[in-house]
């Protein structure tokens, strides 16, 4: 049975997979709703949800009475391209809200927990952020991941750190879409260095507020940052669709 996600989301991503996979082919008849929502052990809503976002980014088609039919594409077709990135900055969006409530929160504990091992882990992840940050053609979500979860870890809280380790798949496929937009951009790159070096500093100085602050700074910046980029997609595929 699907969970956590928005259903319907996930229910793409498999229907996808099981085209390109070849379970069915162009020119094959999808299941019924009700067989679908048997299959992923979900309501009907979500399955429409699912089929809707596939036949607007041309990979199905639906025949009145007749159910819906694998289209035969040579490539994904950008609007696919549009709507799949835009369901990846929703996702993201969503992760920042649990990471706004969190991490400012574990920045602070942090600031008064820390010993010397956790500031020692925290610099060598920043040390490896910096590096990766200067090699222009590397992403950095697995250094990024890196210093968030050292600053998890002084703050000294067990469930805490299980809760940021239980999501951490989907924390670095986050971080990985959002970074990606950095690739080439060394002033973007030197910017949110200095962002994770801010937090750093507070937290050494066991500056409380100020680690707090500057935490919610870099997760804000970001969140606006994926904002504006889902809008922009947003448009492309209002104006894609009306072409």
């Amino acid at each position: 049975m699907i969970g956590r996600r928005k259903a319907w989301e996930l229910i793409v991503e498999e229907l996808r997979a099981m085209i390109r996979q070849g379970r069915f082919k162009p020119g094959d008849r999808l299941p019924s709703e009700a067989e679908l929502a048997k299959m992923f052990g979900v309501s009907r809503s979500p399955i429409r949800e699912a089929l809707s976002v596939l036949e607007a980014a041309g990979i199905i088609a639906s025949r009145q009475g007749g159910g819906s039919y694998v289209r035969a594409m040579s490539g994904p077709s950008l609007l696919e391209s549009v709507i799949l990135e835009a369901m990846d900055y929703k996702q993201a969006l969503h992760l920042l809200e649990v990471r706004q409530i969190l991490e400012t929160e574990a920045a602070a504990l942090a600031s008064e927990r820390r010993d010397e091992e956790d500031l020692a882990a925290m610099e060598e992840a920043l040390l490896k952020f910096k590096l990766v940050t200067e090699d222009e053609g590397a992403i950095g979500d697995e250094e990024d991941f890196a210093f968030h979860r050292a600053v998890v870890v002084a703050a000294h809280n067990p469930v805490l750190i299980r809760i940021v380790d239980d999501i951490s798949d989907l924390y670095r496929k986050c971080l990985s879409v959002t970074l990606a937009k950095n690739v080439g951009f060394r002033r973007k790159r030197e910017q949110v260095f200095k962002e994770h070096a801010a937090i750093f500093e507070a937290i050494k100085e066991m500056q409380t507020n100020l680690a707090r602050v500057q935490a919610s700074v870099h997760l804000e910046k970001v969140k606006e940052k994926v904002k504006k980029l889902l809008e922009s997609l947003e448009k492309n595929k209002g104006a894609r669709i009306q072409d």
